[in-house]
């Protein structure tokens, strides 16, 4: 609500990506509903929908996130 944007607004996104000064490619986004990605993806975020835990940390790891 502090920004004026909900998901699945790109303008949520951008709004992040200004505050935590990262490139779109640089962030990854998840969640369990696939039509919350749409605004995140289309500024090049990476995406992928959440299915459960497992399979969050999997995709985290095939992403290149270092979870050690």
């Amino acid at each position: 609500h502090e920004v004026g944007h909900t998901k699945p607004s790109k303008e949520i996104f951008e709004a992040l990506l200004r505050k935590i000064d990262v490139l779109p490619e640089e962030l990854i986004y998840s969640d369990d509903n696939p039509d919350r990605l749409l605004g995140a993806a289309e500024l090049g975020i990476q995406t992928f929908v959440y299915e459960n835990f497992e399979q969050f940390i999997g995709k985290l790891r095939e992403l290149g996130v270092n979870l050690s």
